[in-house]
This record gives C-alpha cells, sequence and structure tokens, in this order.
C-alpha cells in the first residue's frame, strides 16, 4: 500500500514537471496557449485605451478631454465620454482597433473608427448625423488624441 501511495505522489510530480505558468486568458494580448497555470501575468485587451485622453479635433475649435473607460462585463467593449457630456458611446476593441456605432439623441447617430498609433496616441475618423426638425445633417470629424493619464 506505502508503494502505492509513493508511486502516486511520484507520477503526480513527474506529470506536472515540463508545464509551465503563463497567461491562460484567451482575451488578452499576451494569451499564452502552452500554459499550464496562470502567473497573473495576462495584460487586459482594453488597457492601452483605458484612460483620460486630450483630443485635437477638426470638429471643435478648441481642445477638450475624453475618457475611455473599461467595461467591466466585457473586455472587448469600452466606454468614450466627453468631459462635456456630449459624447457617451460604446465602443468595440480589437487589438489596436475601435469602432463604435450609437444612437447619442433620438435624432443623432454616431459611427466610426479608430486606431492606436503610437503608444499613448489614438486616431478616431467619425460621422455624426443628424435627423430631427425637419433637417438631415452630416458631420465628418477626425480626432487625435493624446493619453493624459
Amino acid at each position: 500500500m506505502k508503494r502505492l501511495l509513493l508511486f502516486s505522489a511520484l507520477a503526480v510530480a513527474v506529470a506536472s514537471c515540463g508545464k509551465k505558468s503563463g497567461c491562460t486568458d484567451y482575451s488578452s494580448p499576451n494569451y499564452d496557449p502552452d500554459a499550464f497555470s496562470d502567473d497573473g501575468s495576462c495584460i487586459p485587451v482594453n488597457r492601452k485605451f483605458i484612460g483620460l485622453w486630450d483630443v485635437t479635433s477638426d470638429c471643435d475649435s478648441a481642445n477638450f478631454y475624453r475618457s475611455i473607460e473599461r467595461n467591466l462585463n466585457n473586455p472587448f467593449e469600452v466606454l468614450l465620454t466627453d468631459v462635456n457630456g456630449s459624447f457617451n458611446v460604446r465602443a468595440h476593441i480589437s487589438d489596436d482597433n475601435i469602432s463604435f456605432a450609437d444612437t447619442l439623441s433620438p435624432f443623432i447617430y454616431i459611427e466610426g473608427a479608430g486606431r492606436v498609433i503610437g503608444e499613448g496616441q489614438l486616431e478616431l475618423s467619425y460621422k455624426i448625423t443628424y435627423s430631427g426638425s425637419g433637417t438631415f445633417s452630416e458631420w465628418y470629424c477626425f480626432d487625435r488624441m493624446t493619453l493624459v493619464q
């Protein structure tokens, strides 16, 4: 009986040898499919987008700030909000890309996309459509954003 227990313990020890630890979260950019156990090194997919951004826009004469916050329920979604509250959009992210299409009010629709262009640098191109009070207008905007914090 003692031999059987010793043999079982030895078999478990040998079987776990050579199995490495790493990031086991498939949604993380540093996911390691060969990792046997999670070592805490996973990087959230949305981390490069999260923060307060200084925005220069061709649709606005003055610079302003926009925050990008993570969606705790979906690692592939973030929330973009202008500090003045006029822009509050859910966006989807994948690698260095971001895209969005959302209704801001019953009469205003926004859709666009962007990408990370460098460390702490983001570009967005989007269209705002207004269709209310018998009028129809479209604005095409380009924003260059720099991470503040």
